[in-house]
């Protein structure tokens, strides 16, 4: 479980550093910082998704443990 929060922090940080970047530049009409921004949250979501995978894993194979240490009772 710790390896799953580190891999969330670690796209919490990737996000974190690309807000404080380009944030203030985004909101004064940067038109390349936007596309920076919007570039970013693409690749945040990419992360996202193979988290959710990965968590989903995690939640099937407590499943399926739980279900063999039944099973064995």
């Amino acid at each position: 479980m710790k390896e799953l929060k580190e891999k969330l922090e670690e796209i919490i940080d990737k996000l974190s550093a690309g807000v404080e970047k380009d944030g203030k530049k985004l909101n004064k009409g940067n038109v390349s910082a936007a596309k920076r921004v919007r570039k970013l949250a693409v690749e945040v979501m990419k992360d996202l998704k193979d988290f959710r995978a990965e968590v989903m894993d995690s939640i099937h194979e407590v499943r399926e443990d739980r279900s063999n240490k039944r099973g064995d009772s």
